[in-house]
């Protein structure tokens, strides 16, 4: 009693299935979620009552590096030239379809670099301790122009001062204002 926001940790299916029970109860609370909130399945799921994504917000990886979003921007469209967009199966109130960023897509790219350049390091993949070795000293510029790899202290895929906070309006989401790090990233 008294809760004046909602925070759920869980996959897209949970999200929706929380959101759906507190809004077609009247439950107009703010609701704050994990990256998997931008997962397409959530809007998908809740595409009947759009209104309901409206607000939500989540925390992830942000997509821009501090160099500016060039980086990004050229790894995003090599991405979806190849790949083309990953729509989401909705649309906005003026009908635009929806497309999802290929962010989840960069730190694969990502990981797969860090991992030739290992073992490149190592000399082939035979010894694998050695691989596993030079996976703590390789570094290599990532899509969005920021370094990736790994070290003996940190095995994270994003390092905790590049978490953005981004919230949903009309299927879309964008960084928010009132954060230090948010209010300084551009719109994907």
């Amino acid at each position: 009693a008294g809760a004046t926001a909602l925070l759920v940790w869980g996959q897209a299916r949970t999200l929706a299935a929380a959101i759906t029970a507190s809004r077609s109860r009247g439950w107009q609370v703010p609701v704050y979620a994990p990256p998997s909130a931008e997962d397409p399945l959530l809007r998908q799921q809740l595409a009947d009552h759009p209104e309901w994504v409206d607000g939500l917000t989540f925390a992830s990886g942000r997509m821009t590096a501090e160099r500016g979003p060039e980086d990004w921007m050229r790894f995003q469209t090599a991405f979806e030239n190849a790949f083309g967009a990953d729509l989401v199966g909705v649309r906005t109130s003026s009908g635009a379809p929806v497309a999802q960023p290929p962010d989840y897509a960069m730190y694969a790219y990502d990981f797969v670099r860090v991992l030739a350049a290992a073992i490149d390091r190592a000399d082939g993949v035979d010894d694998r301790d050695a691989v596993l070795r030079a996976l703590d000293e390789v570094t290599v510029r990532g899509a969005n122009g920021d370094e990736r790899g790994f070290n003996v202290h940190n095995h994270e895929g994003v390092v905790d001062d590049d978490v953005y906070f981004a919230r949903f309006e009309d299927m879309t989401f964008r960084p928010v204002a009132d954060d230090a790090l948010s209010s300084t990233l551009p719109v994907i």
